[in-house]
């Protein structure tokens, strides 16, 4: 029953989006983008131990943010 459910649902998004391998790109790119979540709320949730022990402020944590953002879209950038 399972498996009917999953390849329903999976044909009616390639369906959608207008094909296979359009349906791969965009779960790639949602992956991406969950992953880039994932980062920037790994540094937010450990920002009160970081000011601790980094002796840094506020500024500082948000710059290390902003690099960590600036260094993912400059490397997509040259990989294409």
């Amino acid at each position: 029953m399972a498996d009917l459910l999953r390849h329903r649902v999976r044909d009616k998004l390639r369906d959608v989006v207008g094909g296979a391998a359009r349906l791969r790109v965009i779960v790639l790119l949602a992956c991406v983008l969950a992953l880039d979540a994932a980062d920037e709320a790994s540094i937010g949730a450990t920002a009160v131990q970081l000011e601790r022990d980094l002796h840094i402020g506020n500024t500082s944590i948000g710059l290390l943010v902003t690099v960590s953002t600036a260094v993912g879209a400059i490397a997509t950038e040259t990989s294409g």
